[in-house]
């Protein structure tokens, strides 16, 4: 039906909410949400710990390694946003893991993300790791051709660039952080007319 629709458009607007400050977004960084998962050695801390391989330890040593790799730039960032492991105080952590949000705003940095990711080995003897990519999106980035129409993309959105207030989705970030949109008294962006 969408298709169907929109043979002859001129244009294609994403149901995105606008950018603080009513501008429009031409482009949208790249997602991937992956779980981290290690698998140690259970053994009782107190009687066996040598026995052991800690998951958790080897967890944190691998996020921290994980920190290192990441390229530092505005291009690519990594949040851990869950971490789980262990049963129990006195028991050696047989089992732990962590779900990681990556975002990369161009396919060079969505390499160097997954290419770090993959270059992750066990420092400890033992352990075993795994990585699950859980959901993926690619960039889009915000200007460049288009894959139908030939056009730059700030073509495509009625000229809408850097000049009129559009970005990528994602830039805006940080400026984000200190200006919530649900703080009182924000007026409302203005409303796309309808053609």
């Amino acid at each position: 039906m969408v298709a169907e629709h929109a043979c002859g458009a001129k244009a294609v607007l994403g149901l995105e909410p606008l950018l603080p400050g009513g501008g429009l977004k031409v482009g949208r960084r790249g997602v991937a949400r992956v779980r981290l998962w290690v698998d140690g050695v259970t053994a009782h801390a107190g009687l066996d710990a040598d026995l052991g391989v800690s998951a958790v330890d080897e967890l944190i040593d691998q996020l921290v390694a994980l920190r290192g790799l990441l390229p530092e730039s505005p291009e690519a960032s990594a949040n851990v946003g869950t971490v789980h492991g262990g049963t129990r105080a006195n028991v050696v952590a047989g089992e732990a893991g962590a779900e990681l949000g990556l975002r990369f705003r161009t396919a060079e940095s969505e390499r160097e993300v997954f290419a770090a990711l993959d270059s992750l080995e066990p420092v400890r003897e033992g352990a075993r790791l795994h990585t699950d990519r859980l959901s993926y999106r690619t960039a889009v980035l915000p200007t460049g051709l288009g894959p139908r129409s030939g056009q730059p993309t700030h073509r495509r959105t009625g000229g809408a660039g850097p000049e009129h207030g559009a970005e990528p989705a994602g830039r805006h970030l940080q400026r984000r952080r200190r200006h919530q949109c649900h703080r009182r008294g924000r007026t409302a962006p203005p409303c796309w007319p309808r053609t």
